[in-house]
């Protein structure tokens, strides 16, 4: 009770817009609960508390998230998630996200479920009929005067309300609501954020909406934007406070009810947050479940404050997840605590042991662990782990608990100890925790860290950081990384579009890029998360584009897919382009503007470079999980990421792996990279090509986006890899292909097969040496075996002939290249069909008129009707007709006869009976034998 009285006294307290009183009672409220396990109920109190402070502290996207959130932790509880959904709505959540969540709650109950409204379409919302009162200002004046019986209580929905009356759009009447607190642009900017660029352009499109010239009148226009907080009217503690606050509750009951039951309001969310600042953090993060891990090392984890959530609706709800909010960082939501267990021997964890969570358990899995990931993408068959390398990750800000949250992520997830060393070549900015911004920031480095090191772990880990998030401070940190040679890999943050880049940045970029490669070292950078789309320039709407530093020639650009495997061994299954509306996040892909087609593109067609070259699992809703202490919720807390920006750190790993098998950095792998994907076996067996899904972006505004399709499209480029092959054939990037005249013989066929063996380094010579062939059948041979490479330039090929021996099924010819003084060891694969040889069977009689009880002798010859030489059939021969004839024998033995490939044999055919002038059909049937297949045939015998 206590509990309960506190938080409702939090939330009256809120409602009056007292936020510091209303979080010194739920600080109360959370003291009594650390004492005590959490239950559902004395959690529900403080999760609307907690949603009014958002709303009165005017974070309105923030209690949508809880909300939400809250609705799907009560799983099964039916009756509360529709409460909850209500919540959201009430919150200002988009009518249409929430309908969603109730028709899925009447779909499995019989609960009366009261459906919010129908969204006025755009026209009505910006010009009502003539004569037709709009129902949201109906409902706006019904509001405030009820508002006025509940001693000026205040929620969002009061000033959405009002904004719908004066047209403005949820972002408008956010900024609004802001200004009239006396805000400056500065800071709405700092706490939304935004660029002030954005921020004044919004000022100046409300002032013309309100036909103001000045904020001050803010406050007069929009009044439930600066209601004065009655905390003082309320006990200060919780003695007394659920009668106190039950009195006024109950005044309010009918207000609270139709302030939320219709609202009219724009489509887009409430506090949707474009992205303002040049190349910015871009992963999203998503809740788990948490609370249902189903722990192998119980030692390893504290599972405490979250009830359980079903991870099937998680990955087949969406909508419920966030609200779909676009923001210059992360967006995530708390689930629970990891710690690793003390004095735990980490040498003795390992990927085998380590905790599956409940979200990995469902079907198709919802979120991965490092040993899933691993198995997906073949990296746990590469003999490394990346000893020797080092993985460089330029990031802005900082995380100062990076070296926590690596050693938990490692003790959770059976990893071994990293070596990670930080860098700030410019200075550390000074960590802001109430900074969204940087928060975000240190969100991605924790994630990109954690999953740089899960893919190659023996692998060092430099973390350069910026000063800010600025072009010009990643770009020192960039050209600091290889003026000091720290890695053979470096990951880039994502950049802004190329239009929005100045040309003295991207000149820069690019030198600094050019002399990685000289170097050798192989630069990857994101593609990014908002599809086809870039932010545009002012960070207010959204444009097509591609990122500046992924489109760059020297740069590997890395793209988004949506993984789908088992959430337990990772056993891989297939994928598709990313794309989540829910989330308005997609890969990013499409065409520079600034570059032609670099030379390992231009067999592909294009006018201009196209963007991304690889593609990567980057799904929210079956992304990566990461522990993450710096989100202000707690430490050692376990989150859902995905973005394209943890996905380039994934793939700058399997890089390091390349490097330590080859012994030296490869450069530029874009080269290579095409070359494997240009032969079909390789492709095959290097990569997973994507073929379905698109990266269209949902808006607003909609821009549209290109589909996956066979080979490299501008969703997912070449696809996402088989590290199992793809790692060596990097290190050693020789590219031996194999193919013959025909896919398909029969027994005893001729065939020619070539191997060409491809010098794929940027100084290549022409391989030499011998090739040798071999197939996964005994039977058959090849001529010329092995066989002596030819050629000039970077390409040498060979040719032997096969022979197809006995035995029908699809088989596999290896060709397999020793190597010389300069040319590694490679290998190449091709399949062939064999077939049985085609026969014809003619049958023809002595006599065509037999009388009853008459004989004639009857010959059955089978031919070989394949082309080559030809073999005489072996086997027997059937011999049927259609009356109650006899034949001497019924079935006789081929022999070969004079001419190459026929066979013949003989039988007596005696009428037994028949009507005089009836014709009688009789058969020969050859079943085949172990070189030839079957046919049949049959003549005509008459009765006189």
């Amino acid at each position: 009770m206590r509990v309960s009285g506190l938080a409702m006294l939090a939330e009256a307290r809120a409602l009056q817009r007292d936020v510091a009183g209303a979080r010194r009672a739920l600080d109360a409220a959370d003291e009594v609960l650390a004492h005590r396990p959490p239950t559902w109920v004395e959690d529900a109190g403080a999760v609307r508390a907690r949603m009014r402070i958002s709303l009165a502290d005017d974070r309105p996207v923030e209690a949508q998230r809880m909300a939400l959130e809250a609705a799907l932790r009560v799983g099964q509880v039916l009756k509360r998630r529709a409460t909850l959904l209500h919540e959201a709505l009430r919150a200002g959540a988009p009518a249409a996200q929430v309908a969603r969540g109730l028709e899925q709650i009447a779909a499995r109950s019989d609960l009366p479920i009261v459906q919010p409204a129908p969204i006025m379409p755009p026209r009505q919302r910006r010009s009502p009929p003539r004569g037709q009162r709009p129902r949201a200002v109906e409902a706006a004046e019904r509001s405030r005067r009820l508002a006025e019986r509940c001693e000026g209580a205040w929620t969002p929905i009061l000033r959405l309300a009002d904004a719908a009356t004066h047209n403005l759009t949820a972002r408008e009447a956010e900024v609004a609501a802001l200004a009239g607190r006396g805000l400056t642009n500065a800071q709405i900017a700092e706490r939304l954020v935004l660029s002030a660029r954005t921020v004044d352009s919004h000022m100046q499109r409300i002032y013309g909406k309100l036909g103001i010239n000045r904020r001050q009148r803010l406050a007069d226009i929009l009044p439930s934007t600066d209601r004065a907080p009655l905390g003082s009217q309320l006990p200060t503690t919780d003695g007394g406070a659920r009668r106190s606050v039950g009195g006024a509750w109950r005044g309010c009951r009918r207000y609270v009810r139709q302030t939320g039951a219709r609202p009219r309001i724009n489509r887009g969310a409430p506090g949707a947050v474009p992205r303002g600042v040049k190349r910015v953090s871009n992963s999203l993060w998503s809740r788990i479940d948490f609370g249902r891990a189903r722990l192998s090392l119980p030692a390893l984890i504290a599972v405490i404050g979250f009830m359980a959530v079903s991870a099937a609706e998680l990955a087949g709800s969406a909508w419920a997840s966030a609200a779909q909010v676009r923001r210059a960082g992360p967006l995530w939501s708390l689930v629970g605590r990891a710690t690793p267990a003390r004095g735990a021997s980490r040498a003795a964890s390992s990927l085998a042991s380590a905790t599956v969570f409940g979200c990995q358990t469902t079907t198709p899995a919802s979120c991965f662990g490092p040993a899933q990931i691993r198995a997906a993408y073949g990296v746990d068959q590469v003999a490394t782990s990346g000893l020797g390398q080092t993985i460089v990750l330029i990031e802005a800000y900082q995380s100062p608990t990076i070296t926590e949250d690596l050693a938990t992520f490692d003790s959770v997830f059976g990893l071994p100890a990293p070596k990670l060393d930080i860098v700030a070549p410019d200075g550390l900015t000074p960590f802001d925790q109430s900074s969204a911004l940087q928060t975000n920031f240190a969100g991605d480095i924790s994630a990109e860290v954690e999953w740089a090191h899960a893919i190659a772990p023996a692998a060092q880990i430099d973390l350069v950081l910026a000063k800010s998030g600025s072009d010009a401070d990643l770009l020192s940190a960039e050209q600091f990384a290889v003026a000091h040679d720290l890695g053979n890999v470096i990951v880039d943050p994502v950049s802004a579009a190329e239009q929005c880049t100045a040309s003295t940045v991207l000149s820069a970029e690019h030198l600094n890029d050019v002399a990685a490669a000289s170097q050798g070292i192989t630069v990857l950078a994101p593609a990014g998360d908002t599809g086809a789309a870039q932010p545009s320039c002012d960070g207010s709407s959204f444009i097509t584009g591609v990122s500046a530093l992924a489109a760059d020639p020297t740069v590997t650009g890395v793209g988004g897919t949506i993984l789908n495997a088992d959430g337990t061994t990772g056993a891989y299954h297939s994928e598709v382009a990313w794309n989540e509306p829910d989330f308005a996040a997609a890969g990013g892909g499409g065409f520079s503007t600034l570059y032609s087609p670099p030379s390992y593109q231009q067999s592909l067609g294009q006018t201009s470079r196209g963007v991304p070259d690889v593609s990567y699992n980057s799904a929210i809703i079956g992304g990566v999980l990461s522990v993450w202490s710096t989100s202000g919720q707690g430490a050692n807390l376990v989150f859902q990421v995905g973005a394209t920006g943890v996905a380039a750190a994934q793939y700058g790993g399997i890089v390091a792996l390349a490097d330590a098998v080859a012994g030296h950095g490869l450069g530029p792998i874009n080269p290579t990279l095409y070359q494997l994907a240009r032969d079909p076996a390789t492709y095959a067996s290097d990569f997973h090509d994507i073929t379905v899904g698109n990266n269209a972006f949902p808006g607003p505004p909609a821009i549209a986006g290109f589909s996956a399709g066979p080979g490299w499209d501008a969703a997912t480029g070449l696809g996402s890899p088989n590290a199992a092959n793809l790692v060596p054939a990097l290190a050693n990037p020789n590219s031996t292909t194999v193919a013959c005249a025909t896919s398909a013989v029969v027994i005893a066929q001729t065939v020619s097969c070539t191997a060409t063996v491809t010098d794929l380094h940027v100084d290549a010579s022409t391989p030499t040496g011998r090739v040798t062939f071999t197939i996964d059948s005994p039977l058959g041979v090849f001529l010329h075996d092995p066989c002596t490479l030819a050629g000039t330039g970077p390409t040498a090929s060979c040719t032997v002939t096969y022979i197809a021996g006995p035995g029908t099924a699809q088989r596999t010819i290896t060709a397999k290249y020793a190597g010389d003084a300069t040319h590694a060891a490679a290998a190449a694969q091709t399949s062939i069909t064999v077939s049985p040889r085609a026969t014809s069977t003619a049958l023809s009689c002595a006599r065509s008129t037999v009388a009853v009880g008459m004989a004639t002798r009857c010959t059955a010859t089978v031919s070989d009707t394949s082309p080559g030489f030809a073999l005489p059939p072996a086997g027997t021969v059937t011999f049927t007709a259609s009356a109650a004839d006899e034949f001497k024998p019924a079935q006789c033995t081929l022999r070969p006869t004079h001419t190459p490939g026929h066979a013949a044999c003989e039988t007596t055919y005696i009428r037994a009976s028949g009507p005089s002038g009836v014709s009688q059909t009789i058969t020969a049937s050859y079943p085949g034998g172990p070189i030839h297949g079957a046919s049949q045939g049959d003549t005509m015998i008459s009765v006189p």
